[in-house]
């Protein structure tokens, strides 16, 4: 009688202790990237990158917006590197492009200094958009002097409510950024010191 007694209540025990301890649940953790510059408009300034820094506390984990003041971070789907890292590689590439630079305004060293500070990236789950705002600011080399400066922001759709597809909306934001640059800073026709 002790010894079934005894053999219950290590059932129960044993039982009972299953059912309190939750089960370990593996959630995957999932990276995304942005794609790189396409081809588009040439550059009629030659401009060599000089920094890329964000304004927030950047994470590589995606921030997502759900209302005016309410940010949700994402710790189970992340950006590949921290996204001052992102736009650094993009705009590296993207100004290195042979095709995009202007043959004939191209000088054999740069004389202008682009400097990027990146003011958002995150997504709108209210809206459904991956939103950009990137402050372009050049400087003369020789100089240091400021001779242009623009907040460049951008607002994309993503076409499903994921993280892929936010990751793909953000990549759209970012290339119509970089294509609106390039048409601002043609047009404002910039002069170094050295040109006056």
């Amino acid at each position: 009688m002790r010894g079934s007694r005894l053999l219950f209540i290590v059932a129960l025990v044993y039982l009972v202790g299953c059912n309190i301890f939750p089960k370990r649940v593996d959630v995957p953790v999932y990276y995304y990237d942005i794609t790189g510059p396409s081809d588009g408009a040439a550059l009629n300034v030659p401009l060599k990158l000089s920094s890329v820094d964000c304004v927030f506390s950047e994470r590589m984990s995606m921030m997502f917006r759900d209302g005016s003041n309410s940010v949700r971070i994402d710790d189970f789907n992340k950006w590949s590197y921290l996204p001052s890292a992102l736009l650094r590689r993009y705009f590296i590439v993207f100004l290195s492009d042979s095709a995009r630079m202007n043959k004939e305004s191209k000088p054999k060293v740069p004389v202008l200094l682009l400097r990027i500070n990146v003011v958002r990236f995150d997504c709108d789950l209210v809206k459904r958009t991956a939103n950009t705002a990137i402050l372009f600011t050049v400087y003369d080399s020789k100089t240091s002097k400021m001779i242009w400066r623009r907040l460049i922001t951008a607002e994309k759709k993503s076409r499903t409510e994921t993280a892929s597809g936010f990751a793909a909306a953000m990549s759209s934001a970012i290339a119509e950024t970089a294509s609106r640059m390039v048409s601002e800073l043609n047009a404002a026709k910039l002069r170094t010191e050295s040109d006056k």
